[in-house]
């Protein structure tokens, strides 16, 4: 992955394969849950020609005022 690529891997409807049907949104959906939802972060690791190490760090509980959020609007 360039650094171009990389710079862009978690922005929505953003893909390097639309002419084989994919869409973009499976990073950015990930990214939106564990940030936002879970109080987590995501740490990409690339380099080209050497493989994409995509890691996520998440808390054993989300915080409180993120998990508030989610009682509420289940509701």
């Amino acid at each position: 992955m360039n650094q171009e690529t990389q710079r862009q891997a978690f922005d929505p409807f953003f893909t390097t394969r639309r002419d084989q049907g994919r869409v973009g949104l499976g990073l950015h959906i990930v990214y939106n849950i564990v940030t936002n939802r879970l109080g987590g972060r995501i740490d990409l690791d690339t380099r080209p020609g050497g493989g994409t190490r995509i890691r996520l760090i998440v808390p054993r509980e989300a915080p409180s005022e993120l998990a508030e959020v989610v009682v509420h609007k289940s509701i």
